[in-house]
């Protein structure tokens, strides 16, 4: 059975869930004996499609390139217009967008589009979430099978845009971040930590104010944010007005850095408002890192019962599940126990298996 994946994911998401899911995704495709993967990867130049271009079982097509090399958007005509050759050259059973362009209109075969949140719906104040909801919305009814990554995404599916609840599949991924952890702290101080990018659902904000209105917090335990290199203004204000600045750590890396700071933090503390699936409480799990997280969306589907849970507006219950975690040594151990046996729940095998059933339908 001949299967495509486009370039989509690694050109427009170079980092975060989405390229680690395609990545897991077409790593264990190339393996399967029922699979003929091919793969258009385009002019790439990040780490994952060049580990994907080891794989000699598998048609992998690409053209590797200079990260500053070419504008942006000129990159991604030059990719569509390769892409269209490419396609036009072979016949394949399925296709399996990478994310939610359809690139290949006039395909007549089995089409899986996998679908990781709406929260473009929920915030469209950001253009490039609210672009992706919409092509989600304009894709999904062209699709043979949706998988989800969450039954909370299903239930998004469902209930938001009307999709017959048999036409989706939940395939819920896992933690990519396994690597072993051979360093010293990085931080020397206690800290606690925090992962995730920009966007406003991450609220981290409401983490900095819950953090400078504790006395036991800010005096005990440094903040680590990882995964931006500077705060947004009101973030700013939040730190300049209660003169935390040097207690405030920004930092951003590669997997290693990231692993040895879930490895040595004293707690992981979460306040998403949104997660379609929500990878990082699984990777701290994985590095016996207690985990504090909203009662938001996906939450409770990942972590279980391996976590405690907060209302992320509101700062009392951020502070008070806070400052118990980290003042009960005995929650902690226990946590810690259920964190790791929650995070094997989840795995990309089984993430895989469940995919190919879709395929094989």
């Amino acid at each position: 059975m001949k299967i495509l994946y486009d370039y989509q994911s690694f050109h427009y998401i170079r980092y975060g869930g989405i390229s680690r899911y395609t990545y897991e995704l077409i790593k264990h495709a190339v393996n399967c004996q029922e699979l003929d993967v091919h793969l258009f990867a385009g002019l790439f130049w990040t780490a994952r499609e060049i580990e994907l271009f080891k794989h000699d079982c598998a048609d992998f097509t690409g053209f590797r390139r200079s990260a500053s090399l070419t504008p942006f958007k000129i990159l991604g005509i030059i990719n569509r217009l390769l892409f269209a050759k490419y396609r036009h050259q072979k016949t394949f059973d399925i296709y399996h967008p990478t994310l939610y362009l359809d690139l290949y209109p006039e395909f007549k075969g089995k089409r899986i589009l996998t679908v990781h949140d709406l929260i473009g719906i929920y915030y469209p104040e950001n253009i490039d979430l609210s672009i992706s909801a919409k092509l989600i919305a304009k894709t999904s009814p062209r699709s043979s099978k949706i998988l989800a990554v969450s039954e909370y995404t299903k239930l998004d599916l469902i209930n938001i845009l009307k999709i017959p609840e048999e036409k989706i599949k939940v395939t819920h991924i896992a933690n990519p971040l396994t690597i072993e952890v051979k360093d010293e702290r990085i931080i020397k101080e206690d800290y606690i930590l925090h992962v995730g990018g920009e966007g406003v659902h991450k609220n981290f904000h409401a983490l900095l104010t819950a953090y400078s209105n504790s006395n036991y917090l800010r005096n005990n335990f440094k903040l680590v944010k990882f995964g931006v290199s500077r705060l947004n203004k009101i973030e700013e204000e939040i730190v300049g007005k209660n003169k935390i600045k040097d207690r405030v750590v920004l930092l951003s890396g590669s997997d290693i850095v990231l692993a040895n700071l879930y490895k040595y933090a004293s707690a992981f503390v979460f306040p998403s408002l949104y997660e379609g699936f929500g990878i990082p409480p699984l990777e701290a799990m994985h590095y016996g890192c207690p985990v504090v997280v909203s009662n938001r969306s996906s939450m409770p589907e990942i972590v279980g019962e391996a976590g405690l849970y907060f209302d992320p507006e509101n700062q009392e219950e951020i502070i008070e599940k806070c400052e118990t975690l980290l003042n009960d040594s005995d929650l902690r151990v226990k946590l810690i126990t259920k964190g790791y046996l929650q995070e094997k729940k989840f795995s990309w095998e089984k993430c895989f298996n469940e995919t190919l059933s879709a395929y094989l339908d």
